[in-house]
């Protein structure tokens, strides 16, 4: 106990300790220490979330709100203050704002970072499914029974 950081209740830590010694505790750390050896790619935002850097990056233009797209939220979350990629991983995805139009941006940023899971989209959180970001796409069965 003697080890209580001034921020914290006594009777608090002493309760953690105790946690910190159980098998649940030990076997929870031991899970979160592998995932976090797995990780491939770092992030500057902290516990912030996806979402509120992009609200926080939505540019109000003649009153009406223009979101910025997956590439600016992912290079805002990506980088230091300094304008470094936090990693290899990150600077091999970062698109830079060129002459290429967004569609192609968006395309080469899929191809450098692989497809999202199912059900999900990079850079919006844990909210909006792939359907409410890129709208209904045909599926390769549904394309077929177009074509025929």
């Amino acid at each position: 106990m003697a080890n209580c950081p001034n921020r914290v209740d006594p009777d608090q830590w002493r309760v953690l300790v105790q946690f910190w010694g159980t098998k649940t505790a030990k076997r929870r750390s031991k899970i979160n220490h592998k995932s976090r050896h797995e990780q491939k790619m770092g992030h500057t935002i902290g516990r912030k979330g996806h979402c509120r850097v992009r609200d926080e990056l939505t540019q109000i233009k003649d009153g009406v709100g223009v979101e910025p797209d997956r590439i600016q939220i992912f290079i805002k979350t990506h980088t230091k203050k300094d304008g470094q990629p936090v990693d290899e991983a990150s600077a091999l995805a970062i698109i830079p704002e060129s002459s290429e139009s967004p569609a192609l941006r968006e395309e080469l940023f899929t191809n450098v970072l692989k497809p999202d899971r199912n059900g999900r989209v990079r850079t919006y959180g844990l909210g909006p499914c792939p359907s409410q970001v890129f709208g209904t796409r045909y599926t390769r069965s549904q394309e077929q029974r177009v074509k025929d």
